[in-house]
């Protein structure tokens, strides 16, 4: 053998080299990815109002209502939900009107009526009186302009 090396310190000098690309490809998936998660993490929060304090920003906010949706984002990130699957649960959960960002509060509303799809529960307000302001009964015909009968 050439040098005095023999095949098996070879291999072991390799298998170190892979080994150690390995851990430090391990390092830094795991530094970028809590990066990233941390971003995502507060770019949520700070598109969210606390639905108790109405006003704060559930990531300033420290009362029991905003612990418990922090808590709930945090269980979507850790499984690796993306931040519109994120926003649509806590629409569901928690009102769409806990989305401040109103681009994205608009984005997620259409997904939702999307997902609900043509046969979704509406509902209309009908006024029970009509103010039809002062109407004298000499100066012309009085006309009945409500939808329901009189009994």
């Amino acid at each position: 053998m050439a040098h005095g090396r023999t095949p098996a310190t070879l291999w072991e000098k390799e298998e170190r080299v892979m080994i150690n690309k390995i851990g430090i490809f391990l390092f830094l998936f795991t530094f970028f990815n809590t990066a990233t998660f941390a971003d995502a993490k507060t770019n949520i929060y700070s598109k969210l109002k606390c639905c108790l304090c109405k006003e704060k920003i559930v990531e300033n906010c420290v009362c029991p209502k905003a612990k418990e949706m922090k808590a709930y984002i945090y269980s979507f990130l850790d499984m690796g939900l993306n931040e519109e699957g994120i926003f649509i649960k806590v629409a569901k959960k928690y009102s769409l009107d806990s989305i401040i960002d109103k681009k994205k509060k608009e984005e997620i509303k259409q997904k939702l009526i999307e997902e609900a799809g043509s046969n979704r529960p509406e509902i209309f307000i009908r006024p029970l009186s009509y103010n039809l302001g002062r109407v004298s009964k000499t100066k012309g015909e009085l006309e009945n302009l409500s939808p329901y009968k009189k009994l």
